[in-house]
């Protein structure tokens, strides 16, 4: 009875060991901020996001992100021989899905690099908390864009990232990032 129970807990023991050096960093979570600004106003707005990313190979992530942010709608109107325009603000949350393309992993071949360099793009939509506004130009809704990105690894699991590029309501985002 004492060899079964001593072969049991250390199956036991292989088998949880095994599953946790089988899939190292396949995860990585982002806590972004950015500032969006509309087009024809100066004002910056906060943006905070929320990704989610799997590692399907050592160069490719896809995820999702969720999000919450503040955004403003342009509304012009024509009036006699001028324009009018109105701007409006509003909170919003902000989803979609993502995906990384990991640069180094295909140059460098060392496993454990505390720096990255990816491009990342972003496609999903914009609910906003104010339902009762006349209708904007679909661009309103949808929230995209295309992105080179940098990383840096403090530790194994906590990093900064910084990304800039095209995207719908920002060109820049920032932020920390954990790997699991």
């Amino acid at each position: 009875m004492k060899r079964l129970l001593l072969l049991a807990s250390l199956l036991i023991s292989i088998n949880t060991f095994a599953q946790v050096n089988t899939v190292p960093k396949r995860i990585n979570a982002k806590l972004g901020f950015s500032l969006s600004n509309p087009e024809d106003t100066h004002n910056n707005l906060p943006n905070f996001r929320v990704e989610v990313n799997y590692k399907i190979v050592p160069f490719i992530e896809v995820g999702v992100y969720a999000g919450y942010g503040f955004y403003q709608a342009i509304q012009r109107e024509i009036v006699g021989s001028g324009t009018s325009s109105t701007i409006s603000g509003y909170a919003a949350s902000n989803y979609g899905l993502n995906a990384n393309f990991h640069i180094l992993p295909l140059v460098v071949k060392e496993k454990e690099l505390r720096f990255d360099l990816y491009v990342s793009g972003k496609l999903g939509g914009i609910n906003p908390e104010r339902k009762n506004f006349s209708p904007l130009p679909h661009k309103y809704f949808s929230d995209y864009g295309v992105y080179a990105g940098a990383a840096y690894y403090l530790t194994q699991h906590i990093g900064f990232y910084g990304e800039f590029g095209y995207g719908s309501y920002t060109n820049i985002r920032y932020g920390l990032s954990f790997k699991f």
